[in-house]
């Protein structure tokens, strides 16, 4: 007796036998390769646009996995924005990397606008570019290189200077792919 399949069944069989596990599929440290999502910043605080910060409180970035070593050297605190001074802070990551704490130097002015700079080349322990939503934090994205002004995409441009240097002078890893500079979440304090 001969039996005769329509089409759709034999593409189907096709298609499962494809994905079965035969032992070919490599496993990085997130799953199997190529397939993990990307490592998400999650929360910054304070937030963009928050009023009546305290002076005297330290800065949070929150990621839902663990970041790469070194990657404290992307974020900057400016007075106003990041055309302004950076104010100098010390970063600390948590045991598992996921959280980055930043104590200034010296406490806040009151009553001051201040500016948190996430650079965009920011990487997750295994070296792949973090997912960053600005607008998630009440921030924008910040490009550099053009006159003021709002840009398309939700960005705000600052001239050719950041913190008084040119744009260049910040060297690639502070891009993001977008070709943007990172994320800033300007806040005042109280």
């Amino acid at each position: 007796m001969k039996y005769s399949y329509p089409l759709s069944t034999l593409a189907l069989v096709a298609a499962l036998g494809a994905c079965s596990d035969t032992g070919s599929n490599s496993l990085g440290p997130d799953g199997p390769t190529g397939t993990a999502p990307a490592t998400r910043l999650v929360t910054i605080s304070p937030q963009g646009q928050a009023t009546g910060v305290d002076p005297g409180r330290t800065l949070m970035l929150e990621f839902d996995g663990a970041m790469m070593p070194g990657m404290e050297q992307y974020v900057d605190l400016h007075r106003g924005d990041v055309t302004g001074s950076t104010h100098p802070i010390a970063c600390a990551w948590s045991v598992d990397r996921t959280l980055l704490t930043c104590t200034p130097a010296t406490p806040l002015d009151p009553g001051t606008t201040y500016t948190l700079h996430l650079g965009g080349g920011v990487r997750s322990s295994n070296g792949t570019p973090i997912q960053m939503d600005p607008t998630e934090h009440m921030g924008s994205w910040i490009h550099g290189g053009a006159s003021g002004g709002m840009m398309g995409g939700g960005g705000m441009t600052h001239g050719d200077a950041h913190a008084g240097q040119p744009w260049g002078m910040m060297g690639s890893r502070w891009q993001h792919a977008n070709g943007t500079y990172g994320i800033v979440c300007p806040f005042q304090t109280g």
